[in-house]
């Protein structure tokens, strides 16, 4: 069997560091992506012995950098970027056992349990029928002590399932079900890992789907279970889990429309080429801002697929039905957003992604309210929007619009999705065309200047008034420092207090 990756320049590179008297063999993803034709960016490599050392000639080689994983196991890793920006993954292991076959059967899933020999490619190793498998698009257990072994392969195969589209055979099924609620005793690192993996990749929802079939919602993320029969009021046509369900997949559909070229096909559906035509400009912005990490290989969009999976949570805390009969769930937002910082402080996430997550939450109705108003936010609004989320306000913005899609479903109308359009295209552009004028004015006086012209003490007053300035600039109605100190005579005749900031 001929594979390309047996002449991968990375895996010729480790053929040339690591002499031929040593075992090396590619193992894993990267052997059963290559027969699948998918990217590849990863590679497993296990060798009979020295790995730590050779893994850190592979990196010194590279120019890439180096991190040794568990030094008295010998795993180490290799993170290498080329000249197109594509960043590549070695991990370098001892093989484990007495044999190859020892260290294969000891693996997951059959797909992920096939070897390459680096000095003899000519054929790949494949005692547990990997390519047979994948060929058949199953996935099975390399043995009936693999989930035992490490339960977090629970998330691992369900994640594998959806993302390449294969049939858990039946005694797998068995053994991830029995194998769920041992999820307690794996590292919160190791869950949260594999739990962002499902979160950045298509399909999400269906993930969620058979996690929640696998028992292995109460291990991951319990509070969603709260979600299911919570009804709603209309426009929404759908309990709170599953419109969750359903605004997920709308975001997945939302990014392919706002990242990729235009596509006749979304031009021909009414809801994908309003979106395009009114937002497709933003396109190589949206691409940037989305694939930014927050933290190394954590990027805005698993965050934000996570924030949506929380987003309606207080809902099941809050409901409430008033003399008509209409349902109502006043402030959920608010323990929406207190839920996912404890769910992310479990998962062990970092602290700025905690902030930025719960952030989107706790404002994800904003765009949706403005839209409300049927005009367009004025640039005070526009303004003290951006001051109250910053950046996040991009990601509330997309947001919004799948949270409206998943709202109404198949009934949204084009006047109504137009409106929804309009005012996040206004904060789009308030954000990549605008800033300067309308998110963040330049400061024409300062606090100092204020108490020095007009005599005030240190205190709220001074940054009310700043406040009400750089409000001002936003709108155009003040463009220099004679005309901010003129308002801020102004307002202090009227009175003006900190009372009388904000929205």
């Amino acid at each position: 069997m001929n594979l390309r990756i047996a002449e991968h320049p990375l895996v010729a590179l480790v053929r040339d560091v690591v002499p031929d008297t040593i075992q090396v063999y590619l193992i894993g993803g990267a052997l059963r992506d290559d027969l699948l034709q998918r990217p590849l960016a990863d590679f497993d490599f296990t060798l009979s012995e020295s790995a730590l050392y050779y893994a850190r000639k592979t990196a010194n080689r590279l120019g890439g950098a180096f991190f040794p994983l568990d030094e008295e196991r010998q795993t180490g890793r290799v993170i290498w970027t080329d000249e197109q920006g594509v960043r590549y993954k070695m991990d370098f292991s001892l093989l484990r056992g007495d044999s190859l076959l020892e260290d294969l059967r000891g693996r997951d899933f059959t797909i992920n349990a096939m070897a390459l020999d680096v000095h003899q490619p000519q054929r790949i190793e494949d005692p547990l029928g990997g390519a047979r498998d994948l060929l058949g698009r199953i996935l099975r257990v390399c043995s009936e002590f693999s989930m035992e072994e490490d339960p977090l392969r629970v998330l691992r195969g369900i994640r594998l399932a959806v993302l390449l589209g294969l049939q858990i055979s039946p005694q797998t099924w068995k053994l991830m079900k029995e194998s769920a609620s041992k999820l307690g005793r794996i590292s919160a690192e190791r869950i949260r890992d594999e739990l962002f993996h499902m979160l950045v990749q298509d399909r999400t929802s269906s993930a969620i789907n058979l996690l929640e079939r696998a028992g292995a919602l109460e291990g991951t993320f319990p509070e969603l279970k709260e979600l299911m029969g919570i009804q709603q009021s209309a426009p929404h046509y759908l309990d709170v889990y599953h419109h969750t369900l359903s605004v997920l997949q709308q975001l997945e559909q939302l990014r392919l429309v706002l990242t990729q070229p235009p596509d006749t096909q979304w031009q021909a559906n009414l809801i994908s080429g309003m979106t395009s035509q009114k937002l497709g400009r933003y396109r190589k912005y949206i691409v940037e801002y989305l694939s930014e990490e927050i933290v190394p290989e954590r990027s805005r969009w698993g965050l934000l697929k996570l924030a949506a999976l929380y987003h309606d949570y207080g809902k099941a805390q809050t409901q409430q039905r008033d003399e008509r009969g209409h349902i109502h769930f006043y402030r959920h937002e608010e323990v929406s957003a207190q839920q996912v910082r404890e769910r992310m402080r479990a998962l062990a996430f970092a602290n700025n992604e905690l902030d930025w997550v719960a952030q989107v939450v706790l404002h994800h109705m904003r765009p949706i309210n403005l839209a409300m108003t049927n005009n367009l936010p004025s640039a005070k609004a526009v303004y003290r929007y951006y001051r109250d989320v910053g950046e996040a306000g991009i990601a509330i913005g997309i947001h919004s619009l799948a949270d409206v899609l998943g709202a109404y479903g198949a009934t949204v109308t084009a006047e109504i999705w137009q409106r929804h359009l309009d005012v996040v295209r206004s904060l789009f552009e308030a954000w990549w065309e605008k800033k300067s004028d309308v998110v963040k004015p330049p400061v024409l006086i300062n606090g100092y200047d204020l108490m020095e012209s007009l005599g005030l003490s240190p205190g709220p007053q001074v940054g009310s008034i700043l406040e009400a300035i750089r409000e001002a600039q936003a709108s155009g109605e003040v463009t220099d420092r004679q005309q901010a100190l003129a308002l801020a005579r102004q307002l202090l005749d009227q009175g003006y207090s900190t009372s009388k900031t904000g929205e």
